[in-house]
């Protein structure tokens, strides 16, 4: 990530405008900014940059540590810099001009390229970003950089698979510059849309609200004699269970469709107790060992442990979420410190 390391960033105005070395602000430049490497490059048009060892490479064995860091960083910083590496750069081979009944590349309007872009950025996969948030130093008049080194890698979790493509040429790139694709795959920090996460944390929230509402869902109708037979054996035991003193119970394995049948009958104010949520017992699913089936076991409960528990599932599996998300964390917090950004070819 050459243009990140620190002490060869070099800010520069597209419009040409003279420097104000007494003001670190970017607000006093006008028009956008762009990033150049060079070995050379050693002070920036704002002031003089500090060169730091404040280095750190981020895992997923590291970023919950991290993140607090990170966060601190950047909402104290004057402005950042980032920059990243891909599993490829364009899906179109239109950017030789192959492609048939359109024009080279050099030859877009901003429509195509951004079509263009949107495509490619949608197809590859970004397997390595780095971050550095520069401060200013009033006493020392220049600046002090943070740098952050992390690697990325999007792994599967619920319904989100996610594909990508990989360039040949690409992969070939990051293996000279010594691209460490082992700590990518194993050690990447896993991440989704952030619409997404969002859209799973609504779901969670929703699923929990009802959890405390009665027919809350749709009832199903047992439609069959087995069925029928299957919901009075499941209250006869359960009720015998409870006038027992066994403090767990393993109902029969059944489908899918039938143990949805059994959480819908558990879930009913028809085994003696006042309230249906908290019927002296709570259910689990079991997953039995070497098969594709599951089972329901009743945990005898009081209605305290039953509320310390459902809270203690909802959080874990809120967390789940959020660390599968993962990196778009990061993102959020780039976003919302409203910091001046400086993108390596972004135009």
């Amino acid at each position: 990530l050459m243009p990140l390391l620190v002490g060869k960033l070099r800010l520069q105005p597209l419009r040409s405008r003279p420097a104000r070395r007494d003001s670190p602000s970017l607000g006093r430049f006008s028009g956008a900014y762009t990033s150049t490497s060079s070995t050379h490059a050693r002070r920036a048009v704002i002031g003089e940059a500090q060169r730091s060892d404040s280095l750190m490479e981020v895992t997923k064995d590291n970023f919950a540590e991290a993140l607090p860091a990170i966060r601190e960083a950047l909402e104290g910083a004057s402005f950042y810099a980032f920059d990243c590496e891909m599993t490829g750069l364009f899906v179109s081979e239109n950017r030789n001009g192959l492609a048939e009944g359109k024009p080279p590349a050099y030859l877009h309007d901003v429509e195509d390229r951004y079509e263009e872009l949107v495509q490619s950025s949608s197809a590859f996969v970004v397997n390595q970003f780095g971050l550095s948030v520069f401060a200013w130093d009033e006493d020392l008049r220049s600046y002090a950089a943070r740098t952050f080194n992390f690697y990325t890698f999007p792994r599967p979790f619920e319904d989100y698979a996610p594909r990508f493509l990989s360039e040949a040429g690409s992969l070939q790139f990051l293996s000279e510059h010594k691209f460490d694709f082992n700590k990518w795959i194993y050690h990447g920090i896993p991440y989704m849309p952030g619409s997404l996460r969002d859209k799973k944390l609504k779901a969670l929230e929703d699923e929990q609200r009802k959890r405390t509402e009665r027919n809350d869902r749709g009832e199903i109708v047992p439609s069959t004699e087995l069925d029928k037979m299957l919901v009075a054996d499941l209250i006869k035991d359960v009720r015998s269970w409870l006038a027992g003193g066994e403090s767990e119970l393993l109902l029969s394995p059944v489908n899918s469709y039938q143990r949805a049948l059994q959480y819908q009958e558990l879930r009913k104010d028809q085994f003696g107790c006042e309230e249906a949520r908290f019927p002296g017992f709570y259910p689990e699913k079991v997953e039995i060992e070497g098969t594709s089936r599951a089972l329901i076991k009743l945990v005898r409960a009081t209605g305290e442990e039953i509320e310390t528990r459902e809270r203690e599932m909802a959080e874990a599996r809120r967390q789940a979420v959020l660390d599968a998300a993962g990196f778009a964390s990061v993102l959020d917090a780039m976003r919302e410190s409203c910091k001046p950004a400086v993108g390596h070819n972004l135009a």
